[in-house]
Parts: structure tokens; C-alpha cells; sequence
């Protein structure tokens, strides 16, 4: 007996290839114009506190603010020696560009102990508040309060 192949199969395949438009990018651009207005969030400026001196030291009853414009309030912070805070008081009045003169109440540094603390100012307009300057070193003298 002898077989015959019924049907022969032959595959063939050729591959196509169509090719497809790359993605084009488009970079965003932006224009930006300048603003010389202050800025809502500090409206003073870096310098608005130019010196402070606090008098007499040891004390200190008052304090000496040099501005560089106006202000409704000053904020004053003392820090111990660690940079705690152990007082904060807030000061309200008419400051003027160039030297005011704070008169601290003696109830601003109850509770605190004779020794060196750090003095931080902070001025105010409109409720807003500026930069701080660098703390100055106090000698406190609480004995008898």
C-alpha cells in the first residue's frame, strides 16, 4: 500500500510595515511681568527694624526702635539662653520712621528669673507682621518683683 498526500500546506509570511506618525511635543511657555509691589504676605521689606537698644541693662524698662517706615505695633519676645520662649508681649502705638522709644510695663518680664535672655522684635502694620530682628542679649534683674 502506498499513501498520497491529500493536501500540502505551504505558509508564507511577509511582514508589513506602515509606519505611524511620532507624537509631537509642544514646550509650555510663560511670560511673567514684574511687580514692584510689596509683597501681602511681609509689607515692610527686610529692614524695617534697623537697630534696637534696650535700656538700662541690666533691666531692660525700655527699649529704643530704629524703623525704616511706620508701624502700629511692636512685638517683643524674650528667649532664655536654651532659645526658649519664656515672654511675649505685643505693643500698640503710633511708631514713626526713625528712633521710638518703648517703655516696657513691669509685668513684661514677671515670672522670669535674674539671668541673660535674648530680645526679639518684630514690628507690626495693619495687624500684619514684619521680619524679626536678630535677638539681642539682655541681663535680667528680677529680685524684688
Amino acid at each position: 500500500p502506498s499513501a498520497t498526500p491529500l493536501a500540502s500546506l505551504t505558509v508564507s509570511v511577509s511582514p508589513t510595515f506602515s509606519p505611524s506618525p511620532l507624537p509631537t511635543a509642544t514646550a509650555p511657555s510663560a511670560t511673567a511681568s514684574p511687580s514692584s509691589a510689596p509683597s501681602p504676605a511681609n509689607p515692610f521689606g527686610p529692614n524695617q527694624i534697623l537697630q534696637v537698644v534696650a535700656a538700662p541693662n541690666p533691666g531692660p524698662s525700655r527699649l529704643y526702635v530704629r524703623l525704616a517706615g511706620p508701624a502700629d505695633g511692636i512685638r517683643l519676645r524674650a528667649f532664655t539662653q536654651a532659645l526658649v520662649l519664656a515672654s511675649q508681649h505685643q505693643f500698640s502705638g503710633a511708631y514713626q520712621k526713625g528712633w521710638n522709644r518703648v517703655d516696657l510695663p513691669a509685668s513684661w518680664s514677671a515670672g522670669l528669673a535674674s539671668g541673660v535672655y535674648f530680645l526679639q522684635l518684630q514690628s507690626l502694620r495693619n495687624g500684619r507682621p514684619g521680619f524679626v530682628v536678630p535677638p539681642i542679649p539682655v541681663y535680667l534683674l528680677s529680685a524684688g518683683r
